[in-house]
């Protein structure tokens, strides 16, 4: 999995502004859909990791796939965007979890 996220990484830093790694806010239409589902594969890829960390980067790009999605028409992500609201609804759930665990296991 650490191999996909860094492969999705490679391909959407081209289009992140190059101060401080701020995400695109708008794509051009010919690439946008390749980049929107690099960074649904990556939060995917993150949430597979299954470390709280990992966790929050998986729910990280979810919200960042919902606000680009929310800024800008994207035809045919109607899918990706209602995956993207399910999972940023349930990652807070699942990060509180393997928190909970990874103090039971500390103590």
């Amino acid at each position: 999995m650490q191999e996909a996220v860094e492969a999705c990484t490679a391909f959407i830093v081209r289009f992140d502004l190059p101060e401080d790694d701020v995400p695109a806010q708008k794509v051009e239409e010919d690439q946008e859909r390749a980049y929107i589902q690099c960074h649904f594969n990556r939060a995917r890829a993150y949430s597979k990791l299954d470390t709280v960390a990992m966790l929050g980067a998986s729910l990280k790009e979810y919200e960042l796939i919902t606000a680009y999605l929310a800024r800008n028409q994207v035809d045919s992500m109607q899918e990706e965007l209602q995956v993207c609201k399910e999972m940023t609804t349930l990652l807070p759930h699942k990060i509180k979890n393997a928190m909970r665990a990874t103090t039971a296991r500390a103590a």
